[in-house]
């Protein structure tokens, strides 16, 4: 039975130069030139509470990684750039982050593109020499331990107006990226990393564990089958993630299988898997743009917003719309299937 255990995780996998791992081609040097990014205007936080500037100062010292801004080291000789490519190998994202950030980072990244969410460039960043607008205390940008994702998407403020699936929210908070969009005044661009550096440490070796050091080599998955790689088929098809291969599971890998002429066999395997990541890619930015101006949306969607279905809240409008139309190609197979019994039925003597 398949698992999320399977691959075994090197020891020490942060104790070499992240730039220098081949296991993470995607990671780099940071050139200021061309990885900095022009940022939107910052909105203040509410300082009302007594003493908030010396609380969070002094966390993030006692977290390991330095007091930021206005100096901004030991972040700025210390930093990484995690590039982002879409299906053609294009770079549509960069994240200059703190090199103990960096494999963690492009692991949770290569998996939310994989599985088509739409980084749209000039839209994202991470290292920013600054402190939070309105204040005197240093952002954590400032320190390089925090990143924004398409701010023209996911912006500061209410009610919470994001993009981002629900999955890719869980799959970030899992290794301790914590996320803006649940605080008071939603900033849904924004995760932060919630630890210090010996939690990066531990954090990277279980995203190597359960993510994968290749993120293509995935294994043979069929009814019975349990673990992380199970609950990705599951987001993809749009039924309940339970991560287990139960029945609903596997009539919809069929049902994927006849639409894309492949075996309806129920296993997903190498040309199974191709075909699930290719439609995954195929909603990049230009054609994410088109579904809003054809549903006449002309700023950021919110969730719950197609048709009223309650499955936005969890997967987006994305996957619900994919969900609605294998709905419909699930009820023309089983139409297909009816009158081809019966055009069989009438051709015997």
């Amino acid at each position: 039975m398949e698992t999320d255990q399977d691959q075994d995780v090197p020891t020490g996998i942060n104790a070499t130069d992240p730039v220098a791992d081949p296991r993470f081609p995607r990671i780099r040097e940071y050139r200021p030139d061309e990885d900095d990014v022009e940022w939107p205007d910052g909105e203040p936080v509410d300082t009302a509470i007594d003493g908030i500037e010396e609380m969070l100062a002094t966390a993030a010292i006692a977290g390991g990684w330095g007091s930021g801004w206005p100096s901004c080291n030991p972040a700025k000789s210390d930093l990484a750039t995690v590039e982002v490519n879409d299906a053609s190998g294009r770079v549509v994202a960069r994240f200059p982050v703190r090199r103990k950030l960096a494999r963690l980072l492009d692991l949770i990244l290569d998996t939310c593109a994989r599985r088509g969410y739409g980084f749209i460039a000039n839209q994202c960043g991470a290292y920013n020499c600054r402190k939070i607008a309105g204040t005197n205390v240093t952002s954590n940008h400032a320190r390089a331990t925090a990143i924004d994702i398409n701010w023209g998407r996911n912006p500061h403020k209410r009610p919470l107006t994001t993009n981002i699936p629900r999955w890719m929210v869980d799959l970030l908070e899992r290794y301790l990226w914590k996320w803006g969009g649940r605080w008071s005044k939603p900033d849904a661009m924004h995760f932060e990393f919630d630890g210090t550096p010996a939690d990066a440490d531990a954090q990277t070796e279980r995203a190597f564990r359960e993510l994968g050091g290749d993120a293509l080599a995935r294994p043979v998955l069929r009814r019975g089958n349990t673990g992380e790689p199970v609950k990705e088929v599951q987001v993809m098809l749009g039924v309940p993630v339970t991560g287990v291969f139960d029945d609903a599971t596997d009539a919809a890998v069929r049902v994927f299988q006849r639409a894309n002429g492949l075996d309806p066999d129920g296993e997903v395997g190498p040309k199974t898997w191709a075909k699930l990541d290719e439609e995954m890619r195929d909603m990049n930015p230009d054609q994410d743009r088109k579904l809003n101006d054809l549903s006449g949306q002309t700023r950021p969607l919110e969730y719950g917003h197609h048709h009223g279905n309650s499955e936005d809240n969890q997967y987006g409008h994305v996957l619900s719309i994919r969900k609605e139309m294998r709905g419909f190609m699930s009820d023309m197979d089983a139409r297909l299937g009816r009158i081809e019994t019966a055009v069989a039925a009438l051709k015997r003597p």
